[in-house]
């Protein structure tokens, strides 16, 4: 996930909207409701894909991991 100082800076309000993407390098799993993600367990997101969350509550719970042996590069915009 990313931190929560760079989605809920001190001198503006929280992000509502983080748009991911588009995935680089290799596909990852992903939860937003706070469980850890797994290999096998949360949302697949394959390589070139992109991934919108709103609502301050699911970015911050927002966690990744690498599905193979190619960690996955997926940047961020952060929204308000």
């Amino acid at each position: 996930g990313g931190t929560v100082a760079t989605f809920t800076p001190a001198s503006e309000p929280s992000a509502d909207r983080a748009v991911f993407g588009p995935l680089e390098s290799g596909q990852i799993r992903y939860t937003y409701d706070g469980t850890a993600p797994t290999t096998t367990l949360g949302h697949l997101l394959e390589i070139r894909a992109v991934l919108v969350l709103t609502g301050w509550a699911n970015i911050q719970k927002f966690r990744g991991i690498r599905t193979g042996s190619t960690s996955g590069t997926l940047p961020v915009t952060y929204e308000r």
